[in-house]
């Protein structure tokens, strides 16, 4: 199956399967641990690169984080010396996730129910997505189809680079934002420049597609999941999972063994 194939189904799968079942399968893959029999395949590619660049120890944002399935990961994946800090913009999601960590084992873990924006606000509204499932609900005002959506809450939101201001250190960024990654992009310019993190993104439509310019002035190389090169100077069709990667970092070409 090609890379390009991969990604059509797993967009397929996204308006097609109810989000309840979606969720029921990502949880029955993690707890077997046969997430690559059951995830779509681009889904298990991203888990494999997670796997391949992600150390121990390492500090690891998951910007988007639904229900924290990928959280989990990153927390597996940088033990106990690691942190992970978990951004979610719908308070019920959050909430459940927050709860979901309570055992002192997690306590790396640090849930924040805002929305990671450019910082020209404080406050962020919150649009419902498709079909008002909860994992696409964002604050661009417009679901990942490009419908009009009407405002239904309004939640506190930061840059990432105002929240992690204090910090010394930042390893890795998962950036799903269904429609916002150019808001959160914008809002971690600082961060790319300076603290040179590995980041993979999750772009949806061709607003977000256009932002991945900012990687590109900050210093990165762009991949799809495949080592596929996307140059900066170059138009190419959307592709819905990125890995960026600061200049002169090889491309993983080996999984974790």
């Amino acid at each position: 199956m090609t890379a390009e194939t991969s990604e059509k189904l797993l967009e397929y799968a996204r308006r097609t399967i109810p989000s309840p079942v979606r969720r029921i399968l990502k949880r029955l893959a993690w707890a077997s641990g046969l997430s690559g029999m059951i995830l779509p395949a681009a889904e298990k590619n991203v888990i494999r690169m997670m796997e391949v660049i992600v150390r121990r120890g390492d500090i690891c944002a998951d910007v988007g984080a639904n229900l924290g399935m990928i959280t989990r990961l990153l927390w597996r994946l940088a033990g106990p010396e690691g942190k992970i800090i978990a951004f979610e913009a719908h308070p019920v999601n959050a909430k459940r996730m927050s709860e979901s960590f309570l055992d002192e084992k997690f306590e790396n873990i640090t849930v924040e129910n805002l929305a990671d924006s450019d910082g020209s606000s404080g406050r962020a509204k919150l649009y419902p997505g498709r079909g008002n499932r909860s994992e696409e609900w964002n604050i661009v005002g417009k679901d990942v189809d490009g419908n009009l959506r009407s405002a239904e809450l309004e939640i506190p939101a930061v840059s990432l680079d105002s929240y992690f201001e204090k910090y010394r250190r930042l390893d890795f960024f998962k950036i799903d934002v269904e429609g916002a990654a150019g808001l959160a992009l914008s809002g971690m310019r600082r961060i790319l420049t300076s603290m040179r993190p590995k980041v993979i993104v999750e772009f949806h439509d061709e607003a977000e597609w256009a932002a991945r310019t900012i990687l590109h002035q900050c210093g990165y190389s762009l991949y799809d999941m495949h080592g596929r090169n996307i140059e900066a100077d170059r138009e190419i069709d959307r592709v819905y999972h990125c890995v960026a990667l600061p200049l002169g970092m090889k491309f993983p070409i080996r999984t974790r063994t």
